[in-house]
């Protein structure tokens, strides 16, 4: 009698036990799959810049700054005339201690934006350097747009969202 009892309650722990050891190994692989830490065998794992704030300079002066998710300065929405394009933006990035850096040459980044309605307003990406842009003016009104920086497959940074007034 003991001995089938023992039989059944170590066929029902094996049962367990496999059934556990099989989450387990989903649960890891699912860790690993969702990690953001790049790993290559040969050349030791790198951490990539982290942007805390975007700044954005029109001819070497300071025309735009977000920083912690704050807008800070006078400018807290740009202009441009119906129909008429904004001077170039060139962007660079404040990290966690106000300092700045840029992407250049990061090629697992991508600079991207959410803009709500394009037909106030566009906007051109310089074709030699993603981190250039430009506002076209459409028609008269605002809209409302957000940047955003890419690492390979998941945001890396965004703005709150700035307006745009289409005069």
């Amino acid at each position: 009698q003991y001995q089938y009892f023992l039989n059944f309650i170590g066929g029902k722990a094996m049962k367990y036990s496999l059934l556990f050891i099989i989450l387990l190994a989903l649960n890891g692989l699912t860790i690993f799959i969702s990690s953001c830490k790049e790993t290559d065998p040969i050349a030791p794992p790198e951490d990539h810049a982290e942007a805390s704030g975007l700044v954005l300079f029109q001819k070497d002066t300071i025309s735009f700054k977000v920083f912690n998710g704050e807008i800070i300065g006078e400018n807290k929405e740009f202009f441009v005339n119906e129909s008429d394009t904004t001077d170039y933006y060139d962007i660079k990035f404040l990290d966690s201690t106000g300092t700045l850096f840029d992407l250049h040459g990061d090629s697992d980044k991508d600079f991207t934006w959410n803009l709500k309605d394009t037909g106030i307003a566009k906007i051109e990406q310089d074709t030699a350097d993603i981190w250039r842009f430009r506002i076209i003016g459409i028609k008269k009104g605002r809209t409302e747009i957000a940047y955003e920086v890419l690492h390979l497959d998941h945001l890396d940074f965004t703005t709150p969202n700035i307006w745009i007034n289409v005069q």
